[in-house]
């Protein structure tokens, strides 16, 4: 008995062979969808966008420097 053969992926699309597969991409594919969703809410309002930049600098300086406390938000 031969093997089976993967269908032909479709445009931009990777197989997965096992339903398993089709479940995460819908998932990871949801998530993105809500993450745009959340970053375009968050940097809405005027000015948002300049203070997040600010904001991620210091805490990727913070982490580079290893300042775990300056590293967690919040």
């Amino acid at each position: 008995m031969h093997a089976p053969v993967a269908p032909k992926p479709e445009a931009g699309k990777a197989w997965i062979g096992n339903r398993y597969g089709l479940l995460t991409t819908q998932l990871v594919e949801r998530l993105a969808i809500l993450a745009e969703r959340y970053v375009i809410a968050q940097i809405g309002p005027a000015g948002r966008d300049a203070r997040a930049h600010v904001e991620h600098r210091a805490l990727l300086d913070a982490w580079i420097g290893g300042d775990a406390a300056a590293s967690t938000p919040g």
